[in-house]
């Protein structure tokens, strides 16, 4: 209050250049729009940077409208600023809602644009009290703002930017209802001079000003740091199959096995049998058929948190979290049993494509790429025993590891007989 009266009289002592100061406020806003609009244009699959960018116009225009006292009628000079700082508010929460991958829906956005504004209407032509229309503007804005996290808690759990995001809006939710405060010693009726050096107007300019600035910035920070996730995925990913490529395996799997809380981890190593004799005798064409076919295969049944990639020509590895070597198993011969009666492939005619797969458990202390050399040893012995098999280490030679596997919904099962074996440590 003691600085809000201080920068009144500051105001009053360079007038008339005080509304010129007050118009820094909705200049940097709109500044802070521009800046959304000018990234959606770079990146337009943000939607909600779109939206953003209109709801901070809208403030912008609201605020320069009121500071200007146009137009001359004052009851537009109270309702279009009104209706404009409604505007900002809901698109403020439709845009970081969106940014989290949810929305709001249209009957909250409808019922609460309808009641604020119908309310700033009534408290100015049936009942002129300038008090309850700054209620109205700020408990409505607060309230509605806080219902709106309810539709963010993917933000809110989300990477630390977003929860960055998420606290920040939280915070400015819960400042309009402190900032009512200011209104203490208005008098009603109150003149347009008396309201405009008020501390409540020069308050609201202020906090205007610096919460735009650190929400704009968390955001437009938000949409750079997505854009460099973005093209580090790019960059370590398969562009063939859309898995990992080697790089990018490298960098998740140590992360995997790093995570004590992911034990125990087991590998499943790939490989697609007789994979040149399909490239020399139907061309590569088909050959990255049969590749995409197996990675799709595959992805399908791995967990959120596992890894895939393709780490040779047409070698695979899957490093399942919180997976036994037994279950492991079962997953490297379902993918088997499914990829082998996915035929005939266009390009390659009636020939059957089969894989072999070797598995190995992570060891305490192991490196990912040591972890992947057991498991290739594996996959040498289902190669050596006549391809189209599973293999484990550690497991007693010539014994099945899982019972009889029953069909995924719309998979095609033929039996063939399971392999597993042990090699000689």
């Amino acid at each position: 209050m003691i600085i809000a009266s201080r920068v009144t009289f500051v105001l009053s002592e360079i007038s008339p250049y005080g509304s010129l100061f007050a118009l820094l406020g909705p200049a940097t806003i709109a500044i802070l729009a521009f800046g959304f609009l000018l990234t959606w244009l770079f990146d337009r699959k943000r939607t909600y940077l779109l939206i953003l960018a209109g709801g901070f116009f809208a403030f912008s225009i609201g605020s320069a409208v009121q500071i200007s006292q146009w137009p001359r009628n004052f009851g537009l000079h109270v309702m279009i600023p009104g209706a404009l700082y409604t505007v900002c508010v809901l698109s403020l929460a439709e845009g970081v809602a969106r940014r989290g991958g949810e929305r709001m829906t249209r009957l909250f956005l409808v019922v609460v644009a309808s009641t604020i504004i119908g309310l700033t209407f009534i408290f100015y032509y049936v009942s002129d009290n300038v008090v309850a229309r700054i209620y109205t503007q700020n408990f409505g804005a607060g309230i509605t703002m806080l219902l709106a996290t309810r539709r963010m808690q993917n933000l809110r759990r989300g990477k630390l930017i977003d929860q960055v995001i998420f606290w920040i809006f939280t915070f400015i939710a819960i400042h309009f209802f402190p900032r009512v405060a200011a209104t203490i010693g208005l008098n009603v009726p109150i003149g347009e001079v008396e309201f405009e050096t008020s501390p409540f107007w020069i308050a609201f300019h202020i906090s205007a000003a610096l919460l735009g600035v650190m929400m704009s910035l968390a955001l437009l920070a938000g949409a750079m740091i997505d854009r460099i996730d973005e093209l580090r995925a790019d960059r370590d990913a398969d562009s063939l199959t859309g898995l990992l490529n080697r790089r990018g395996f490298d960098e998740r799997g140590d992360l995997l096995l790093g995570d004590l809380s992911a034990r125990p981890v087991s590998i499943i190593v790939a490989d697609i049998d007789n994979f040149k004799n399909v490239n020399d005798n139907y061309g590569h064409a088909a050959g990255d058929q049969i590749l995409q076919s197996f990675a799709m295969t595959a992805a399908k049944r791995l967990q959120n948190g596992d890894v895939g990639a393709r780490i040779g020509g047409e070698e695979f590895a899957f490093l399942l979290r919180q997976c036994p070597p037994e279950k492991a198993h079962g997953i490297a011969d379902r993918i088997r049993i499914v990829f082998q009666t996915r035929r005939p492939f266009a390009d390659v005619g009636p020939q059957t494509v089969t894989a072999s797969f070797g598995i190995a458990e992570a060891k305490v202390g192991e490196t990912l790429w040591q972890l992947v050399r057991r498991a290739d040893k594996m996959l040498y012995e289902a190669k050596r025993s006549g391809r189209n098999s599973v293999f484990v280490w550690g497991a007693p030679a010539d014994a099945d590891a899982v019972p009889p596997l029953a069909p995924d919904d719309n998979d095609s099962v033929m039996p063939i007989r399971r392999l597993t074996g042990r090699p000689s440590e």
